[in-house]
């Protein structure tokens, strides 16, 4: 799956859960509200064309107004990476 196909699968099927941010440079970033993290990533290890099955990185931005948390995912199966951010309040 090419990054453009990963964005539209993503897209179509996370419609209200993910929304894609034009920042990620080299992974597709979407941003996910911190009520539904659990359930997104249970739903993306679940899906058999994505099985994100790998955490490779959790990392803390402190942007001076508020703080936001990227997690960076991958699935070893198919071969796929992609960012989570998530802004707290």
């Amino acid at each position: 799956m090419t990054r453009d196909e990963l964005r539209e699968h993503i897209l179509k099927k996370y419609d209200g859960l993910l929304n894609p941010l034009e920042t990620g440079v080299f992974d597709l970033m979407f941003e996910v509200k911190p009520a539904n993290l659990t359930k997104v990533a249970q739903m993306l290890y679940d899906d058999e064309q994505l099985k994100f099955d790998f955490l490779n990185n959790i990392a803390g931005v402190d942007t001076g107004e508020l703080f936001e948390v990227v997690y960076s995912l991958s699935s070893i199966t198919n071969n796929l990476r992609l960012d989570l951010k998530l802004v707290l309040p």
